[in-house]
């Protein structure tokens, strides 16, 4: 995924220009009537006859104003072109402040920042972001990437966002119970926390559950959790899963056989990108 930006603003002194006309016209008068210079009054004593006021047109047209768009520029908003010196920020900062911790932190990593992204995720930690938590937890657990690889640390993490149930968090959990990474073989608690993080709504979780019903390996195969995990999966829209479920209605493991439904798994399976659906379909025609 703002700062705040200080607009630095220009202003225009705009300077009014006032047009004072008046035109004083008088008609001759008979050379009797007319005073001598010397008895004329002072200008400022005479006051004007009515018909040489000056006339309405003389008066500053409205046009004269000042135009809108000569305010101040703090009045004004600023064209598009004209930018402050502090909008000169680097993009990069702008988009620091529009983007969580997890985001900035990816981007960092992608470009092989491993330090830097480091530091953002574990700010964003620090915030209460658990997805920060989860990718401090790959950082660790991920050889080569500038951090001393640590299983068990990896798993602290991990078990942090688990805790508070973070749905990936408990189905990593999980897993590093069932296989013992970072933390002793448990398989019970490995299902413990795959039922919590498929419960909670974790697609992977639901068909690892499946998998690891239908055959682990280390546990006796029991096929209707198997479907019932697996079914819950390929409903949330896990291509792997309804490849499962079609071939599970195709040959009536966990569940009874069904054609139809067999069909309509498979075709949902080849839609996600599952191509060995093709074969099993063209047996049901």
């Amino acid at each position: 995924m703002p700062s705040a930006r200080n607009m630095s603003a220009i202003r225009y002194c705009i300077l009014s220009i006032c047009l004072l006309a008046v035109f004083f016209s008088a008609a001759p008068c008979p050379a009797a009537e007319t005073e001598p210079p010397a008895q004329a009054k002072s200008v400022d004593q005479v006051k004007p006859a009515t018909e040489v006021k000056p006339p309405a047109q003389a008066k500053p047209p409205a046009q004269a104003k000042p135009p809108a768009q000569a305010k101040p520029v703090d009045q004004a908003k600023p064209a598009t072109e004209v930018k402050a010196a502090a909008e000169a920020e680097p993009a990069a900062e702008a988009e620091k402040d529009q983007k969580g911790h997890l985001e900035r932190g990816i981007a960092l990593y992608q470009e092989d920042k491993y330090d830097q992204a480091r530091v953002i995720w574990e700010a964003g930690e620090k915030a209460g972001d658990l997805d920060c938590t989860m990718m401090l937890g790959t950082y660790i657990h991920s050889p080569g990437r500038g951090a001393p690889q640590s299983d068990q640390k990896a798993f602290a993490q991990y078990m942090q966002a688990a805790k508070k149930n973070h749905a990936e968090g408990m189905s990593v959990v999980g897993s590093c119970y069932l296989y013992g990474i970072g933390v002793a073989k448990d398989t019970p608690k490995g299902i413990e926390w795959l039922t919590k993080a498929a419960n909670a709504g974790f697609t992977t979780a639901s068909a690892e559950l499946g998998d690891l019903y239908a055959d682990s390996g280390s546990m006796k195969p029991n096929l209707k959790l198997a479907a019932k995990w697996h079914l819950k999966a390929a409903e949330e829209g896990h291509p792997q899963s309804q490849l499962y479920m079609g071939k599970a209605y195709m040959t009536g493991e966990g569940v009874q056989m069904d054609s139809a439904a067999a069909k309509e798994w498979l075709q949902k399976a080849l839609d996600g990108g599952e191509d060995s659906a093709k074969a099993l379909l063209e047996k049901l025609q």
